[in-house]
């Protein structure tokens, strides 16, 4: 079905997108232009340790949900506040100056144009080649479960989405993102929809597990095709970044050369907990698509 062709589609267009404005946004706490004394340095890798152990043991006293984004907003303005207090007037007014020029340097970005270029390049190279693996997977499937899967996808389509991303503005907070009671009524609605389809999801999960290995197979397959098609849209990407990101960019992924990427040891660590989690086990959306 298109719709679910189209939502891996867009996960590799948005993560690409993602990526990029929170990497602009980690070099915003970037100090190695000021200049530390070693007392300083010492502070600040305190303070950054602290708030790293702060928002793990946030997480852990809720592992099933995510801490909300203004509790980590607020650790994360209060861990900025005291690494600042180390520094001096002079670096204050630094650093400062140094968020203002990347912050207009990212409006000037042209997203639009980003975004159409990281869309055609999942339309032309992407969608192509999962389409027709889609197809061969066809053979490994029984007919009993191909009319299972027709009778499931019309109803995976119409899933709730479970972040707030309609056209409606209303109540948003900050830079038009969604406020809490936009998230807490989104999850109320996936909630319901979760509970209405519950034997639909069970079914999910069943044909998932029993194909397991057919489709790790097939993972494993295109994964160097996954990480060129990840190059190629990082290069796509960095064309429209600012020259200084670029260099950022540049230099972390020359540091990582040689050593496997953080997403697939993540990708490794918990596999089977993903693979039985929650109303969309690892696969899931492959097999759903129409072969």
């Amino acid at each position: 079905m298109r719709k679910v062709m189209m939502t891996m589609m867009v996960l590799l267009l948005a993560v690409t997108i993602a990526t990029a404005q929170r990497g602009q946004g980690k070099r915003g706490d970037n100090l190695a232009a000021l200049k530390l004394t070693t007392e300083q340095q010492a502070q600040i890798k305190a303070i950054k340790e602290e708030g790293r152990a702060q928002m793990k043991a946030m997480r852990a006293e809720n592992p099933e949900q995510r801490p909300s984004r203004e509790a980590m907003k607020e650790m994360r303005e209060a861990s900025q506040a005291k690494v600042e207090a180390v520094l001096t007037t002079e670096q204050r007014e630094q650093l400062a100056n140094m968020k203002a020029e990347r912050k207009a340097a990212w409006k000037a970005v042209d997203k639009e144009a980003m975004k159409a270029e990281l869309k055609q390049h999942t339309e032309t190279k992407v969608k192509p080649v999962i389409s027709a693996a889609r197809a061969q997977f066809d053979q490994f499937i029984s007919a009993e479960d191909k009319a299972a899967l027709d009778r499931l996808r019309p109803v995976f389509a119409n899933k709730p989405k479970g972040k707030n991303k309609g056209k409606a503005r209303m109540g948003r907070g900050k830079e038009g993102k969604p406020s809490e009671a936009d998230r807490a009524a989104q999850k109320a609605v996936v909630e319901t929809w979760k509970t209405n389809h519950a034997a639909e999801i069970a079914e999910l999960k069943a044909l998932t597990k029993k194909y397991a290995e057919d489709l790790k197979r097939i993972q494993d397959r295109m994964a160097p095709q996954r990480q060129q098609w990840g190059e190629e849209k990082r290069a796509i990407t960095e064309k429209y970044l600012p020259e200084g990101a670029q260099k950022a960019r540049g230099g972390k992924q020359g540091a990582r050369k040689g050593k496997e990427p953080k997403q697939g040891k993540r990708a490794r660590k918990g596999e089977g907990k993903r693979t039985e989690k929650g109303d969309w086990p690892k696969g899931a959306a492959f097999l759903l698509m129409k072969g």
